[in-house]
């Protein structure tokens, strides 16, 4: 590994006093993990697959944990708004059939209530399984 000259170093201090000038709330404080040669290329991959540096997914990943949520990569969550999209138009659909057969006289509005609520349920079910996942033994996370 080549030395680091000093004009570098000099460098590098101008720049941190910039950006603690420019940006006061950042990093206030430091936290330090050692990690083995596995966890740290698990890290590695995690961080690639979620397109983040090591640091950042790491501190997003224990803040998610904390938080009950989950990390969602970017074409997952692109996924689930194209399965929401598609869970809209099933209500629409139904919110058509149950205007027809209320015209037709084939069914009530109760039954119309029933069927949206079911629609909205399950919407809520998939977002919940994808932003809260539950953990090996089968209970959810949890502060």
């Amino acid at each position: 590994m080549p030395a680091i000259t000093p004009a570098a170093k000099l460098r590098k201090a101008i720049r941190r006093k910039i950006d603690r000038a420019l940006y006061p709330e950042r990093r206030k404080v430091a936290v330090n993990c050692s990690l083995t040669r596995e966890e740290n290329a698990r890290l590695e991959r995690r961080a690639r697959r979620l397109g983040m540096r090591k640091t950042t997914c790491l501190k997003e990943l224990a803040l998610a944990y904390s938080e009950a949520r989950y990390i969602v990569p970017a074409n997952v969550e692109a996924k689930l708004e194209a399965v929401v999209a598609l869970l809209r138009n099933v209500a629409s659909n139904v919110n058509q059939l149950a205007a027809r057969a209320n015209r037709n006289r084939q069914t009530n509005y109760a039954d119309y209530l029933k069927l949206k609520e079911i629609v909205l349920t399950l919407e809520d079910r998939i977002k919940n399984a994808v932003r809260h996942p539950k953990l090996a033994d089968g209970h959810q996370i949890h502060e």
